[in-house]
C-alpha cells in the first residue's frame, strides 16, 4: 500500500517538459510580436494625424493673417525684390508688402530652430511677417530698418516650408486671389527633391512620398488653401 502511494505522489508532482515550455514560449512570443506591431502602427497613425493637424493649422493661420491684411488694406499689394543680394543663400528671396504688413519669404526653404540665428537669417527661412507701425508704409519704411516695424514673427512651425505664397489682384475689381501651400518634413520625404542641389523640380506640387512598409509618411504632410478676398477699405 505504501509503495503505491509513493509512486502516485511522485507522478502527480511531474512538471512541464522542455517541449511544452518551448511551445508556450513560442506562442507567447507571437502574441507579444503582434501586440507590439499593433502598438507601433497605432503610434504611427497618431503621429501622422498630429503632423497633418499642425500643418493644416499653420496653413489656416497664414491664410487668416494675409486675408485680414488684404481686407483692411487701403493700398495695392507691392511685390519687391530680395532684401539682400540673391547671390547670398542665407537671405530672403522675396518681399511682399500688403497694407501695414511686410512678408519675407522663401519658397521651398525649410524653417529650422531660430536659436542662434540673426534676424536676416530668420528672414531667409519660412515666412516672416513684420507689422509696420502707424505713420509708415512699405515705401517709407526701409526694408532693413527696425524703428518703424514691430518685432518679426515667424508664421511657420518647425520643419515646415512654403510651397506657395501668392497674392494676385483680380482684374477690374477690388478682389484678390490668395493661395498658400505648406509642407512639413525634410526634403527627401517630398516628391521631386534633388538631394544634391537641395532644390525641388516643382516645389508647388510636391507631395509626400508613399513608401510601403516604412513609417516616413508619419513625418510628412502637405496642405494648400485658396480663397478670394475683397478689400473692405477703399
Amino acid at each position: 500500500m505504501r509503495p503505491n502511494m509513493y509512486i502516485n505522489s511522485r507522478h502527480s508532482q511531474r512538471g512541464f517538459t522542455i517541449i511544452e515550455l518551448l511551445i508556450a514560449t513560442a506562442i507567447f512570443s507571437v502574441i507579444v510580436l503582434i501586440a507590439t506591431t499593433v502598438l507601433i502602427r497605432i503610434g504611427q497613425q497618431y503621429y501622422k494625424g498630429v503632423t497633418m493637424s499642425k500643418t493644416q493649422e499653420a496653413g489656416r493661420a497664414v491664410m487668416e493673417d494675409i486675408t485680414r491684411v488684404v481686407q483692411f488694406s487701403s493700398s495695392d499689394t507691392v511685390t519687391e525684390t530680395a532684401l539682400y543680394p540673391s547671390s547670398n543663400p542665407n537671405f530672403p528671396k522675396s518681399v511682399l508688402c500688403v497694407g501695414d504688413s511686410r512678408y519675407f519669404y522663401s519658397v521651398g526653404t525649410q524653417f529650422k530652430s531660430p536659436y542662434g540665428k540673426t534676424q536676416q537669417e530668420l528672414g531667409s527661412e519660412g515666412l516672416v511677417a513684420q507689422r509696420i507701425k502707424t505713420g509708415y508704409s512699405c515705401q517709407t519704411c526701409p526694408q532693413s530698418a527696425t524703428a518703424c516695424v514691430d518685432a518679426p514673427e515667424q508664421l511657420l512651425g518647425e520643419n515646415m516650408r512654403l510651397q506657395r505664397f501668392e497674392v494676385t489682384k483680380i482684374a477690374n475689381s477690388e478682389a484678390w486671389n490668395i493661395s498658400v501651400g505648406i509642407a512639413y518634413g525634410d526634403g527627401d520625404l517630398l516628391s521631386g527633391y534633388n538631394s544634391g542641389s537641395g532644390t525641388f523640380s516643382d516645389v508647388q506640387n510636391a507631395r509626400c512620398i508613399q513608401v510601403e512598409g516604412r513609417s516616413i509618411n508619419s513625418f510628412c504632410a502637405t496642405t494648400r488653401l485658396d480663397t478670394i478676398v475683397k478689400r473692405r477699405v477703399q
